[in-house]
């Protein structure tokens, strides 16, 4: 058997959607990820949160889904306001390696 190796919560109060992950976010786990966001471009909000206080460690497909996000988001509208909190270390390390904190609203 299998263990998970990422939760998702998921949460609407009024426009905001506020997202948390623990575990890793990999090649495994960001199908999963992904699809679980896929649940919120249909509605009316304008800002989505994703604390990753719980998450160890993200790879490039990670990665993929955030840049995933973020375009999609901009596509609906560009207006909606996307912050990412509570990053450990490491994964800001990747974030700012990659370039993606450049984009990113991580507080």
């Amino acid at each position: 058997m299998v263990t998970e190796k990422i939760t998702i919560d998921q949460k609407v109060e009024g426009e905001q959607v506020d997202i948390k992950i623990s575990g890793r976010i990999d090649t495994q786990t960001s199908p999963k990820f992904q699809n679980r966001v896929n649940e919120i471009f249909d509605l009316e909000i304008n800002k989505v949160v994703i604390d990753l206080q719980g998450v160890e460690y993200i790879s490039s497909a990670g990665l993929r889904v955030f840049l995933y996000i973020k375009k999609r988001l901009e596509i609906k509208n560009p207006e909606i306001y996307l912050e990412v909190k509570n990053v450990i270390p490491s994964v800001k390390e990747i974030f700012d390696i990659t370039g993606f904190s450049d984009f990113l609203n991580i507080v």
